[in-house]
């Protein structure tokens, strides 16, 4: 016991010290959007993609994205991160009969922090795809048409300045 004491004064030190308490600042984190930036949005392609096409062949051994009820799947095609970037990543997004067709949704040249995919429902796919360590697009895409119905920019930040300067941020 005698050994941990110095430790115990130390922990009670840092946590009692004024500024240093993380609950007096954790209201203060916020991600900032924006309309998105027309040079990163040109890095970013919805194409069809015919079911013949050879592109599609080494897709069978990459795991399966299920829309919710099943009707649609998607695959991803990460990057390989262990080489120099910038990435690509590419997404196919498969229907059944009834929802036939496949499209191609690339993003190139972008960070480390990659892309993520998420569906929304069985017509909605959200993705965000990282440009940087503080700064993302985040999209949402209508499967149907192949169109975006979302698409903003989200600047994080804010959430890695000191406290002081978030307690001074508006």
């Amino acid at each position: 016991m005698a050994r941990l004491a110095p430790w115990l004064l130390l922990v009670l030190i840092v946590v009692a010290a004024p500024g240093s308490d993380a609950a007096e600042c954790a209201g203060s984190d916020r991600v900032r959007y924006s309309a998105t930036d027309p040079n990163r949005m040109a890095k970013i392609s919805v194409t069809a993609v015919s079911p013949d096409s050879p592109e599609l062949a080494p897709l069978g051994s990459l795991p399966k994205l299920e829309s919710p009820h099943g009707t649609r799947w998607l695959i991803a095609r990460d990057p390989d991160f262990t080489r120099e970037g910038p990435w690509t990543t590419t997404l196919y997004v498969f229907g059944n009969r009834v929802n036939a067709g496949i499209l191609r949704i690339q993003f190139h040249d972008h960070g480390n922090g990659g892309v993520h995919e998420k569906w929304v429902n069985e017509k909605l796919l959200a993705a965000d795809v990282w440009w940087g360590r503080i700064l993302s697009t985040d999209l949402v895409l209508n499967v149907e048409t192949g169109k975006w119905i979302y698409a903003e920019e989200a600047d994080y930040s804010v959430t890695i300045q000191p406290c002081e300067d978030k307690r001074v941020e508006k």
